[in-house]
């Protein structure tokens, strides 16, 4: 679905590499089923130029092709960029959601995500 309202919304991510927080199908159901809209500033806030792995949120550059900027932090020894926790993995018996990252593809990485994110976010 994200990358569908990519391509509708006329955003190529052909030819440089990127970093992408993709939220997963059924987070984008539920940000819509809440009144949420896909807009393109919307979506271009979830790629940041460049392939840059989860080791690296910390010190990375998460400027996205929006303009605005994504916040790292580590919290509850979880990783969060602003307020989504991509790259969680299950652990213990809850065996809960997974957002998996640092997924290859063609022209970079994809970090699974379980928010929509919001250009203007703050802590």
């Amino acid at each position: 679905k994200f990358a569908d309202a990519c391509t509708a919304a006329g955003i190529d991510l052909d030819g440089s590499e990127y970093t992408v927080f993709v939220p997963t199908d059924a987070t984008i159901d539920e940000f819509q089923v809440n009144g949420g809209t896909l807009t393109a500033d919307v979506l271009k806030y979830h790629i940041v130029p460049g392939s840059i792995k989860k080791a690296s949120w910390s010190s990375a550059d998460l400027t996205t092709l929006q303009g605005g900027k994504l916040t790292y932090r580590r919290m509850f020894r979880k990783d969060f960029i602003d307020d989504a926790s991509p790259g969680v993995e299950p652990a213990g018996a809850s065996k809960g959601n997974s957002f998996p990252s640092d997924m290859a593809c063609s022209n970079g990485l994809i970090h699974a995500c379980n928010l929509v994110l919001q250009p203007g976010w703050t802590a």
